[in-house]
């Protein structure tokens, strides 16, 4: 039986439900962040891609790498369903277009104000608040891919993979050793990097990339929903088959060679600028669970409800479980030098948390109007 209290008229459980495990990865990866004083996997384009050897440590991250692909790629679905249920009710586009940048406002304000005040919660830095994150480029590129939804699909996967590109051909170009002198304009569009006041991790162009293939399968799922379900999971095993493949060949998609002949070092792809491999891959493996989850809806309603109320509420999620985990890890002064027990119980005991606050705000936003504030949560 379904959960009480969880609204789904007009939603998919499919959808909910992959949000919701890639809201599960992320939290493990953020408690990694407040309690772990491992330095985790070294993804950023001017440092060497050295890996964690240690088995936990590393599987963390790389279960985690599936999130930002996953967000950036389910806005530009949502986009697209968002679309259809606001001209059901009578918007016009212009209306439509500028419920985006509201949206997008919404979520750039978030970044810099609550989602970054839970890292100076548990550091004291206010360095901590100079940074893009996750939050306010999804914001930035659902503004920017307003501008694109009336575009023919061929000419948003053109412009997607132009985009998706682009790191790779800038950044042979610039020099790791004078990563702090990139010109501003080149870190916030495409290479990721340090400032003199901020650090931007995720650069606008290739995330938007991501968000215009979204869009395109927002696009399949709209007009045939069944068929946008089933390929999905041979889609996504297509696009981890090819990305494997192309990790092996220099060239512009990969950013990065393996330091050595290890899986780990294979699989170990650039995630700050995001390589096209590091995106088909875990893109791939993204569609792989969505199409999964789609064929098991009715034992997901029944066996885990809680996917679905992440889902259905998954920015009142984000914000929640950063502070949730930001306080725990204050109260623990001590940082733990690789995840175990007490770390993993945290992210377990936070969820379990979570799960009915989750579902108590998704039924509250439920049932209210369209064009509400708490909508966007």
């Amino acid at each position: 039986m379904m959960a009480p209290n969880v609204p789904r008229a007009g939603r998919s459980v499919a959808l909910d439900a992959f949000k919701g495990l890639i809201m599960i990865l992320m939290a493990l990866d953020h408690v990694a962040g407040f309690l772990v004083k491992y330095d985790g996997t070294k993804e950023v384009w001017y440092l060497p891609a050295a890996h964690s050897e240690f088995w936990n440590d590393y599987a963390a991250r790389f279960a985690a790498h599936i999130v930002a692909p996953g967000f950036f790629f389910l806005l530009g679905v949502g986009m697209v369903l968002l679309t259809q249920s606001r001209e059901a009710r009578g918007w016009d586009a212009s209306r439509i277009r500028r419920s985006f940048w509201v949206r997008g406002a919404v979520l750039i304000v978030l970044q810099f104000t609550l989602v970054n005040l839970a890292w100076f919660e548990r550091s004291s830095g206010w360095h901590k608040f100079a940074y893009t994150g996750v939050i306010s480029t999804l914001g930035a590129t659902m503004i920017l891919a307003s501008f694109t939804t009336a575009w023919p699909s061929r000419r948003l996967f053109a412009a997607a993979l132009g985009l998706l590109l682009a790191p790779g051909f800038v950044i042979p170009f610039l020099d790791p050793a004078l990563r702090d002198g990139v010109q501003p304009v080149v870190v916030f569009l495409v290479s990721a990097g340090r400032l003199d006041l901020l650090r931007v991790n995720y650069p606008l162009l290739p995330w938007l990339g991501v968000v215009l293939l979204g869009i395109i399968y927002g696009r399949w799922w709209k007009s045939d929903r069944e068929s946008a379900k089933r390929m999905a999971l041979w889609g996504g095993i297509a696009m981890v088959s090819g990305a494997l493949v192309l990790r092996a060949l220099p060239g512009p998609w990969t950013l990065r060679e393996p330091i050595d002949g290890t899986i780990l070092s294979y699989l170990q792809m650039t995630k700050y600028p995001p390589s096209v491999v590091f995106v088909a891959f875990n893109l791939g493996l993204s569609l792989v669970l969505l199409g999964l989850l789609a064929r098991v809806e009715r034992k997901i309603e029944r066996w885990a409800p809680f996917l679905i109320s992440f889902g259905g509420s998954a920015l009142f999620f984000y914000v929640a479980h950063m502070h949730l985990y930001a306080i725990t890890g204050r109260m623990i002064s001590d940082r733990y030098e690789h995840i175990s027990l007490v770390p993993t119980l945290v992210w377990i005991g936070g969820l379990l948390l979570l799960w009915p606050a989750c579902r108590w705000y998704a039924a509250f936003k439920g049932r209210q109007p369209a064009d509400s504030i708490w909508r966007l949560f």
